[in-house]
């Protein structure tokens, strides 16, 4: 069967579209949606390579609706780790921690809710060795400020950006970029299918890597009506900013 030239050309622009859609897809190494049944705790939600989460936050379960929904109380358990085993077996010195937040609310009197989200090179409950992470803070009754941060000897944080308010009803995703070939971080923001935006970068210590994810809160998250939901936590070697 012979073909026209323009047909021919069509298949050709067809192909390349498919092949250059399939190479932009972002496969995760590791991924937690949170659609697990609700009730189920965070050490036993459903991830990618049956990695487990080491601890659970207090009256914080997966909600039956795609979400890990947040209600810890003071006084109890600060952070969770799992370990990524790609970075410290594969020796992968470049990687992306995405972080989608379908919304939050706050209400307490005091502004003390502070999620901390990122790579760290060991894991102890009260003083992990952070490597590079996300801190998204209440500081005022009304504004939450987001800031990347760099430990170590030699590391430095990015400016902190006061980008949001108590409320967030429209979905915010997280991408933290760990690059320790050049011993660098980037932090980027989204809101929904918004481009993304930058919100700095900064310096990571050459001594420490990226062997665990660490996800962390303190403050009170059990105000009346209070809200703060996770979407997904994700981890891949492919950059997911287009």
């Amino acid at each position: 069967m012979l073909f026209s030239k323009s047909i021919l050309a069509s298949i050709w622009i067809l192909l390349a579209a498919i092949t250059s859609a399939s190479g932009s897809k972002v496969e995760p190494l590791y991924e937690w949606q949170f659609s697990d049944p609700s009730g189920t705790p965070l050490s036993k939600s459903q991830g990618l390579k049956n990695a487990e989460w080491s601890a659970d936050f207090s009256d914080s379960f997966a909600d039956g609706e795609g979400h890990y929904r947040l209600n810890r109380r003071p006084g109890n358990v600060s952070n969770a780790f799992v370990e990524i085993e790609p970075i410290t077996a594969h020796g992968l010195d470049h990687v992306w921690l995405i972080v989608e937040i379908a919304g939050w609310h706050f209400t307490g009197s005091k502004a003390t809710e502070t999620m901390r989200v990122g790579f760290v090179d060991k894991a102890h409950e009260r003083r992990p060795f952070v490597t590079a992470q996300i801190n998204l803070q209440r500081t005022a009754e009304d504004q939450v400020v987001v800031t990347g941060e760099g430990f170590g000897k030699g590391a430095e944080d990015s400016a902190s950006m006061p980008a949001f308010t108590s409320t967030q009803s429209e979905p915010v995703t997280f991408v933290l970029e760990l690059d320790k070939g050049k011993d660098r971080f980037k932090l980027h923001y989204r809101l929904a299918d918004g481009p993304f935006i930058p919100l700095g970068s900064g310096e990571i210590s050459p001594d420490r890597n990226g062997n665990y994810l660490r996800l962390g809160f303190s403050g009170r998250f059990d105000g009346s009506g209070e809200e703060f939901l996770i979407d997904r936590i994700s981890v891949t070697d492919k950059n997911p900013i287009r």
